[in-house]
């Protein structure tokens, strides 16, 4: 991590920014008086006033006044057994996992810095050189890049849009220094790793690490950290998966940023340009038990003992699954870490016995006229605990679960139970009733 500033710098930093609003400010208000004085000479001097101050209302707007605060991010939540085997990961699209900026690795950090922002922790909001930069780029080749900083993309995705106009660009970057006043660097970028969009419903780089390469961040190498910075960019163009032979181009380019920014060495580099690109393949997890994961759901989303996530459906939908990926205003919801008790042994034994007494129809298996179904639910007499709840059917086929939405008379199938509770009560087999009506 960059190393603490001392206190001689945090003031020179300080005194830069104040410098840097007021340059930027006089700036702009050198455009806006010589477009007064052109007004004057078309308008009049009250006209010509009016559009003055109307202009300088919507160009400079009151930041102490805009609230300015980091939304809330979602985060997913995730289904469990009592002995911690993952069932399901519930989110709307949106599969993020927030972290703190501590448990970030450098090398991960590095990488973002060198390929989006690598005068993060020296600017106030605003990189002038990177725009210029960006500008000449721009000019001298077809492709076009942005000189935006991290705080600067913060303000566009969750302030101001991303609308091109002067009018939009001005306020992002008053924005973006008013920001560098209300929160520090290590804030902004916890927040900007936590919630940039790295494609396939990746958001932040811990869920990134795990999609792309199926591996904590601490395990990530340089290589494999230059290739999540690609992403961000463009996360379609730069797909890794679709895009190979671009994205190992663009990786190679970061890794020589890292290496100039002097973030790795040059050793470092080579060494880790050399690296083969590997990228895992997409794989959706496969539960375990998929009707006791739709049950849980249907519980969560309708049944009023779980009233504290909210009053309505909707209420209920984002306290569960967080937010859409394609609401941008939505923030906040998820990150639920729900435990059922079922055991997943007995679970997948009364499959396979339901299975093999009542086979689902298929290639060696036809029956035209359906095949009969069955159920099997267990519940723990001490606790009351539900420890099965089997249909047999697999989830694909069948989403109805007989175990407890099927609703049928169990007819002589419970003389057996009724029988073992009276024996268990003190009665005998001796015993006769008169089963005569009175």
């Amino acid at each position: 991590m960059p190393p603490e500033l001392t206190i001689h710098q945090i003031e020179r930093r300080e005194l830069r920014s104040r410098w840097f609003i007021a340059l930027l400010s006089l700036v702009m208000v050198m455009g806006l008086v010589a477009t007064w004085l052109g007004l004057f000479a078309f308008l009049g001097v009250n006209s010509a006033y009016g559009t003055f101050d109307e202009l300088v209302q919507e160009y400079f707007p009151e930041t102490d006044a805009v609230d300015l605060r980091l939304p809330d991010l979602s985060e997913v939540s995730r289904i469990f057994t009592e002995d911690g085997t993952l069932l399901s990961e519930l989110h709307d699209g949106r599969n993020s996992e927030p972290v703190q900026y501590d448990q970030i690795p450098d090398t991960i950090v590095y990488a973002i810095l060198a390929a989006e922002d690598g005068d993060f922790f020296v600017h106030d909001g605003i990189d002038f050189e990177s725009i210029f930069s960006a500008f000449i780029d721009n000019l001298q080749s077809d492709s076009t890049r942005g000189g935006s900083t991290i705080t600067q993309q913060v303000i566009k995705k969750n302030f101001v849009g991303d609308e091109l106009t002067i009018q939009r660009k001005i306020t992002e970057a008053l924005y973006a220094v008013e920001l560098e006043q209300r929160f520090d660097k290590e804030q902004i970028l916890e927040f900007y790793l936590n919630s940039v969009y790295f494609g396939s419903s990746a958001y932040g780089v811990k869920t990134a690490s795990r999609e792309y390469f199926e591996k904590p961040m601490d395990q990530l190498s340089i290589a494999e950290a230059a290739t999540l910075a690609v992403i961000i960019r463009n996360p379609s163009e730069n797909d890794p998966r679709r895009e190979a032979e671009r994205a190992l181009m663009r990786r190679d380019d970061v890794i020589d940023l890292m290496a100039r920014s002097e973030f790795i060495t040059v050793e470092e580099a080579e060494r880790a340009k050399a690296e083969p690109f590997v990228i895992s393949p997409p794989s959706d997890f496969d539960s375990p038990a998929d009707h006791v994961v739709a049950e849980v759901r249907r519980q969560l989303l309708n049944d009023p003992e779980f009233f504290f996530l909210g009053a309505t459906n909707e209420e209920r939908t984002q306290a569960i699954f967080g937010c859409p990926a394609e609401d941008e205003e939505c923030e906040g919801g998820g990150g639920l870490q729900v435990f059922v008790t079922v055991d997943l042994d007995l679970q997948n034994k009364a499959n396979e016995l339901l299975q093999d007494w009542l086979p689902v129809p298929g290639e060696d298996f036809a029956d035209e006229r359906g095949a009969p179904t069955g159920a099997i639910a267990m519940v723990d007499n001490n606790t009351d605990a539900v420890m099965v709840m089997s249909s047999g059917l697999p989830f694909e086929n069948e989403q109805f679960d007989l175990a407890v939405q099927g609703r049928r008379n169990p007819g002589s199938a419970f003389k057996p139970i009724a029988l073992s509770a009276f024996l268990e009560s003190g009665g005998s087999l001796q015993s006769y009733w008169d089963a005569r009506s009175p």
